[in-house]
């Protein structure tokens, strides 16, 4: 079982992908932009975060920069479906570019996001 924190600021994304992350036996914490997961991280350890890019307050590749400052070995994975000022494909680029660990497109289904789960833990547990 891992530890994850999602952060999103969508309420119904939070609460399915706590969901199906739960379903797989995770601890799952929520936050709805980066500054809330900056909050709870402070002080608290996840195996994974998983964060929208486009999100109000501190966005995404804004938490993905700040956790790379101080927690450069946590596992990111970075979602989107873009926004009107900014497109899926350069803001996953974007996140990959800061440091995210891997990136999905939204709409994804429940086995890719597990798949991704899973890849980036095992690849934490192998070293």
């Amino acid at each position: 079982m891992a530890s994850i924190l999602v952060v999103d600021d969508l309420d119904s994304v939070r609460l399915s992908l706590q969901k199906i992350l739960g379903k797989h036996a995770h601890e799952v914490a929520t936050a709805a932009d980066g500054q809330q997961a900056l909050d709870m991280m402070d002080g608290n350890a996840f195996d994974l975060v998983i964060t929208d890019v486009a999100m109000p307050k501190l966005d995404g590749i804004g938490l993905i920069k700040s956790l790379r400052q101080t927690m450069t070995k946590q596992k990111i994975l970075a979602i989107s479906g873009g926004s009107p000022q900014l497109p899926a494909d350069p803001a996953l680029s974007l996140s990959q570019a800061f440091g995210a660990n891997a990136i999905l497109y939204k709409p994804f289904t429940t086995q890719e996001l597990i798949d991704a789960v899973d890849d980036l833990l095992d690849a934490d547990a192998r070293g």
